[in-house]
């Protein structure tokens, strides 16, 4: 029987939604090879496919004009040892991430966490004159110039919020986007750094679908598209 979801691929209709709704529960690809009786690099192959199409839908779905939001960069390294930061081990990388109000999120790999790298997702994640909560970073200096109402706290000094009028200005939220994230990357014992970007745009996905039924919108998208 033909696939309606996937093209080239010998999977049943039946079998690939079963690939699917154990992607959506998070499994690894060892789980879901031993499950579905797959080579495990079959099933490598099919999930690299929809955290593809994952990515491509959290760039199509990047918040946009947003009026209030917290940001923050973050960094992975090719080993578990703590690097203190601006002492940069052998080979880091760098993400950058916003959340808005909602809750909604965007997070991405950036080449250096500096202001070109930056400043231009700032400028098409949020409005003009937008509220933007940071840390004390140099990084984020000269936001105020380019119109944004721009608040940070001292990490530094151990200063993790701050109030200002009815203002709670922190970066609480982002950062527990962070944390979750690297939990979830904790059950996968490594990830290769060629697909640290599609794993940052899974968990950016998953998050801001949290309320959602996960597993339909994948089977909705796949049939309005093929994978």
């Amino acid at each position: 029987m033909k696939n309606s979801y996937a093209s080239g691929s010998h999977f049943s209709k039946k079998k690939f939604r079963l690939l699917v709704k154990y992607f959506c529960m998070d499994f690894t690809a060892t789980q879901i090879s031993e499950l579905l009786k797959v080579n495990r690099k079959t099933a490598n192959l099919w999930l690299g496919k929809i955290r593809q199409r994952i990515y491509e839908t959290v760039e199509e779905e990047r918040m946009s004009n947003a009026k209030c939001v917290q940001m923050d960069e973050t960094y992975f390294t090719k080993t578990m040892e703590y690097y203190p930061k601006y002492k940069f081990p052998y080979q880091e990388i760098a993400a950058f991430g916003i959340i808005n109000e909602q809750g909604k999120v965007y997070a991405k790999i950036v080449d250096k966490a500096n202001k070109r790298e930056i400043f231009p997702i700032i400028q098409h994640c949020c409005a003009k004159n937008a509220t933007i909560y940071t840390d004390s970073a140099a990084l984020y200096k000269g936001l105020n110039k380019l119109g944004y109402q721009h608040y940070f706290v001292n990490h530094v000094d151990k200063i993790f919020s701050k109030h200002i009028d009815d203002m709670c200005i922190t970066t609480n939220r982002i950062e527990g986007f962070w944390g979750w994230m690297k939990v979830r990357f904790a059950k996968f014992r490594g990830i290769k750094w060629d697909n640290l970007h599609l794993h940052i745009a899974e968990s950016v996905w998953r998050f801001n679908h949290r309320h959602d039924d996960i597993y339909l919108l994948l089977l909705a998208k796949f049939r309005a598209n093929i994978l």
